[in-house]
């Protein structure tokens, strides 16, 4: 008998352990029988599970997309109110300007007008 030489190599514990014969197959189909159901429903609480996983995925994406453009949204009123404190700063700095340019103008202006009238 010559061997093929493409064929796997024959070890000895392959066949270790199984009944061979009629009498093991029987048993083999009966056992493979009896998990038949088991096996099956263990994939459909599998594939439930997978669904249940996938949805709290999606649901968590769209969490991370509300905080996202929930920082965008405190990052921009932030600037806002950096834009209202410098706006009022420079308000405050023209309204300590004014008595001085305002009486600076009136003296001025009393000089104006005492030099029209002679």
């Amino acid at each position: 008998m010559t061997e093929k030489k493409d064929s796997p190599p024959n070890y000895a514990f392959y066949g270790e352990g199984m009944a061979s014969g009629f009498f093991g197959v029987g048993v083999r189909r009966v056992l493979r029988r009896l998990q038949r159901p088991w096996l099956i429903r263990q994939v459909q609480i599998f594939d439930e599970l997978r669904r249940a996983i996938d949805a709290q995925e999606a649901q968590l994406a769209e969490i991370r997309r509300l905080i996202a453009e929930l920082r965008t949204e405190v990052q921009q009123q932030e600037a806002r109110t950096w834009d209202q404190t410098a706006i009022a700063r420079r308000l405050a700095a023209i309204e300590d300007a004014l008595p001085e340019s305002t009486a600076l103008h009136d003296r001025q202006s009393g000089t104006a007008e005492e030099a029209t009238r002679y």
